[in-house]
Formats: C-alpha cells, sequence, structure tokens
C-alpha cells in the first residue's frame, strides 16, 4: 500500500467526511479497530486482561475513548487518564467522550506534568496500555503534560505491552523522526493508510509491529512518486490466498524442490522443508547429503526425501544434481544448510543455467558468490535471492555497515545487477524487483533474531512462488506472513524464549488471520 503524507490524509479524510461519512463514525470505527487489537494481544499473551488508555484532547484521544468503550463491553477492567482537562475536549472527541463516561467508564484528568511524574507503574493494573496521545498532525517535540506522560508510557512498557493509535506520540508523520519525547510502541495499529515517516529507518525504532486496518475512507494509489517503498499490509496480502477449485489435486498447486544440508547442519533445509509444506504447495521434495536424509525423513514425512551424492565434507556433490529432472519443479530452493565446499557453487551453477522456474538462492548458496553478484545475472532461471545484511554486504563487496546506511539504494541496485528479486532480510524487510519497485515490511519482532528464522522464511517463500504466484508478490506475502507468525509466537512464548519452530507453528494462524479457507 502507497504511504500518504499527512496532508494527503488529511484530505482524504476531509473528503470522505464531505462524501456523507461522519468524523464520529470513522472515529467509533478507529475505536473498534484499536479495541480488537488489545482484545488479541490479551488473549494470545495471556497477560492481565486490564487496559489502561492514556488520551490526549485531539482525535486520537476520541480513538481511545471509542476503544474504551469497546473494551469495557467485551469484559475488560478499563481505565482512561486524559492528559489535559476534559472541558477542553471538543467535536468529535468530545462526542465519544461522553458516550464513554454514560457508559461508566471514568476519565482521570492529569492536566499538569507532575501529576504523571507522581505515577508509579508498580500500582497499575494493566497488561496493556494504549497510546492515544497525539496523532499524525503533531508537529515539534512534544512538552509541558504531553511529554510527560509519554515519559510515563514508556516507563509502563518496561512491564506491559504498548499500542499506539495510528502512530507512536512524539513521531513526526511525514518524517518519522522523533524530536523529542516519543512513545516506543509494541505495535502501531495505523488507520486507513501507512503515513510517509513509517518508511524512514529512523521510525522502526518506536512502531513496532505495523498493522493497517481500513474504517471507510477511500485511499487512491498515489501516481506522483512511483519508486517510493510501499508498506505490506494485510490488505495486499490476502491475495496470496485465492479460492481453491473444488477439483483441486496435489499436482494443481505445483511441486517444489529443495537442495540442501549438510552434516551438522541438516536442521536448516528441514525448517525450510517445514515452512514449504505449510505453505498451500502440493507437492515438497527435498534433496540433501545420504549422511542426513534419514533424519530428514523421519522429521518430515509429507515430503518427498532423495538422497544426493556427497562431497569429501558430507555436503552434496555436484553428481548429487547432474541428472536431477528440472522441468519437473515449479520452484526450487537453493542454499540452506549447503556449506561454501566449491562444489555447491558448481550446483548453483548448473541449476540456475538449466532450469526454467523461479529459482530462490539463500544462505550458502549466495556466500559462494560473494563479491560476485553480476555473475547472478547471467541466470537461465527466474531469481529470487534472501540475503540478510552481511550476506548482501558480502556479494555486493561493501561493509555491512555501509549496507545498512544505505539499505533503499543498495537493494535497488542489488536487484539491477543481479536481474533478481531481492529480499533484504532484518528489521524492515525490504523486496526490490529490478524494476525499481521495492516493498517494506513492518512485520514482526526482535523475538525473531534466532537461529533458523531465515530458513522458514526461504521454505514459505519457495512454496508461494512453487503454486504459482508471481516472485516479487510471493517474496512481500511471505515476509509479511513469516513477521506475523513471529509476532504471535512472542506474545505466546515471549520473545525471549522463542526459537524458529515456534515460528513454523504460528504458520498457520498467521494464514487464518488473513484468509477463512
Amino acid at each position: 500500500m502507497r504511504a500518504l503524507s499527512v496532508e494527503q490524509m488529511r484530505e482524504r479524510d476531509r473528503q470522505t467526511i464531505a462524501e456523507g461519512v461522519p468524523g464520529r463514525i470513522l472515529m467509533d470505527r478507529a475505536g473498534y479497530a484499536v479495541a480488537l487489537a488489545v482484545k488479541h494481544v490479551i488473549e494470545r499473551s495471556g497477560c492481565f486482561p486490564g487496559v489502561l488508555l492514556v488520551a490526549g484532547r485531539g482525535n486520537n484521544g476520541g480513538d481511545a475513548f471509542s476503544a474504551a468503550r469497546y473494551l469495557l463491553i467485551w469484559g475488560y477492567d478499563v481505565a482512561v487518564r486524559l492528559a489535559g482537562v476534559h472541558t477542553e475536549l471538543k467535536g468529535d472527541a468530545l462526542f465519544h467522550y461522553e458516550r464513554m463516561t454514560e457508559d461508566g467508564i471514568v476519565c482521570l484528568d492529569c492536566p499538569v506534568e507532575v501529576a504523571w511524574h507522581s505515577l508509579s507503574p508498580m500500582d497499575e493494573a494493566c497488561g496493556v496500555v494504549v497510546d492515544g496521545l497525539l496523532g499524525t498532525g503533531a508537529q515539534g517535540a512534544p512538552h509541558g503534560v504531553t511529554a510527560a506522560a509519554i515519559d510515563y508510557i514508556n516507563r509502563l512498557s518496561e512491564q506491559v505491552y504498548v499500542v499506539s493509535i495510528d502512530i507512536p506520540s512524539g513521531v513526526n508523520g511525514n518524517t518519522g523522526l522523533a524530536e523529542g519525547e516519543a512513545v516506543r510502541a509494541d505495535a502501531t495499529i495505523c488507520l486507513a493508510a501507512p503515513k510517509t515517516g513509517f518508511l524512514a529507518e529512523e521510525a522502526k525504532a518506536w512502531l513496532g509491529t505495523v498493522d493497517v486496518v481500513d474504517i471507510g475512507i477511500a485511499v487512491s494509489r498515489e501516481k506522483d512518486a512511483p519508486l517510493e517503498p510501499e508498506l505490506l499490509c494485510a490488505q495486499d496480502v490476502r491475495g496470496v490466498f485465492p479460492r481453491r477449485d473444488y477439483n483441486a489435486h496435489k499436482g494443481t498447486y505445483g511441486h517444489v524442490l529443495l537442495i540442501g544440508g549438510a552434516p551438522g547442519y541438516a536442521g536448516a533445509v528441514m525448517m525450510a522443508g517445514s515452512a514449504a509444506l505449510s505453505s498451500g504447495c502440493g507437492l515438497v521434495s527435498i534433496l540433501t547429503p545420504s549422511g542426513v536424509a534419514d533424519a530428514v525423513t523421519v522429521q518430515l514425512p509429507p515430503a518427498m526425501v532423495k538422497c544426493g551424492a556427497v562431497t569429501e565434507v558430507g555436503s552434496l556433490s555436484l553428481e548429487a544434481v547432474r541428472d536431477l529432472p528440472l522441468d519437473r519443479y515449479s520452484a526450487i530452493l537453493l542454499g540452506p544448510g549447503m556449506t561454501v565446499h566449491p562444489d555447491t557453487r558448481r550446483i548453483v551453477e548448473l541449476v540456475t543455467g538449466r532450469a526454467e522456474c523461479p529459482v530462490i538462492l539463500d544462505a550458502d548458496a549466495l556466500n559462494v558468490f560473494a563479491g560476485e553478484l553480476d555473475a547472478l545475472k547471467h541466470s537461465k532461471a527466474p531469481l529470487i535471492l534472501t540475503p540478510h545484511p552481511a550476506e548482501l554486504a558480502r556479494l555486493m563487496g561493501v561493509t555491512t555497515g555501509e549496507l545498512l546506511r544505505e539499505r533503499l539504494a543498495l537493494v535497488r541496485e542489488a536487484s539491477v545487477r543481479s536481474d533478481a528479486v531481492v529480499m533484504l532480510k532484518g528489521v524492515g524487510t525490504l523486496v526490490a524487483e529490478p524494476t525499481g519497485a521495492v516493498r517494506l515490511n513492518l512485520t514482526g519482532n526482535p523475538g525473531m533474531a534466532c537461529g533458523g528464522s531465515g530458513d522458514v522464511l526461504a521454505g514459505l517463500l519457495t512454496g508461494f512462488v512453487g503454486r504459482g504466484t508471481a516472485p516479487f508478490y510471493a517474496a512481500g506475502c511471505a515476509a509479511f506472513i513469516h513477521g506475523r507468525a513471529g509476532d504471535f509466537a512472542a506474545l505466546e512464548q515471549t520473545q525471549y524464549a522463542m526459537h524458529a519452530e515456534d515460528i513454523l507453528t504460528h504458520l498457520p494462524s498467521a494464514m487464518k488471520s488473513l484468509c477463512i479457507r
């Protein structure tokens, strides 16, 4: 979805109201969406079912008042604090404040800084705090009572989950910068469309995972900035799950081949294979060294596991793939656990030179081309590269620090130089295609920084491509769903205890959040 500036979003909002949708209705829809997000957090995490909503005097505060009513109806303990006095409220925010108080919810006015500084997080009976202080229209550094309220939310965040409405308070909607105090959110429930500030590298420190929700504001695609990155949203990703043909059979949805594994690295191809099995593709074959094939077979009974000839170190040799019938596969993944033995490069060159289906290169299938990114441009097969920052830096002959400072420019350059779709994994995964188009994913969390996470993503992507999804679109969908599965896992296991198998376990629920069948 194309990001909008604060001014463009304000105009869309104005147009919607002019067309007959009252602002109070839009505010109520926003409150409902925020309440649903809070409900999801409480149910998945099992945290204390109490919610503190911190409201400002503008429209964000009105969204918080509406959310409080829904949460009360659903049986949660609700407390509301206003950074100001209620007599200053007006318009739609006042309307929803009055509805909230009529339902018996008490809002505590906290109009001075000392009121916030004297509050102790230890005294709060809540598992979630909702940030409804400032909206996207706020400019400059917060000050006074608003800054004090932001500071209090951040103190609370050490022990509770923080949900921001539309944008974390204190972050500039156009630039993504925090000029003073800003809320560090765990999740941002973005209303109608992402804001241009979300695309800034600096914004990632504040946003948390981002969910864009439809509240009935018509958002057309902007044509004036075609090369600006688009933010991946649930609305964009649902298309990867079209309704299935009633007469479908296992051959309808593709046959993928995963090539990888070695002694000591069998887990990589197992994780990728398991994710591919959960992707909706029809058949999964795995070619792996004879020394690990039995373990893979036991771990993944639905997959067809083939033993391959090995090198002197036990990794796959060129002979293992020389006579493969590559034309029977709809997508091929190379790399997980292959090692950087010279035969790994020869295997990649043979497969990419003969296959006509899309080929995904991950991990060691990329590492064997360090400093030679342009060599991949000669592939016969359409390529998708899935490096993490250090791998892409090696491919391009730059330092990891240089790559991280210029992520957007360098992922575009890598896509052009390799003539491939390039998925740069990490915080704010970027997906680029040679046209210059880029998509940004903001699902996921720090708990996903664990071994095997990338293998799960590679397998999921391979399955999506294998059942016929276009590579650029498939890569964006895989990144979004992988991140959402990680978010679900973190809520249940915590970011500290979760590992890659938890991401695998939550792939089905992440998919179910996007499709009904």
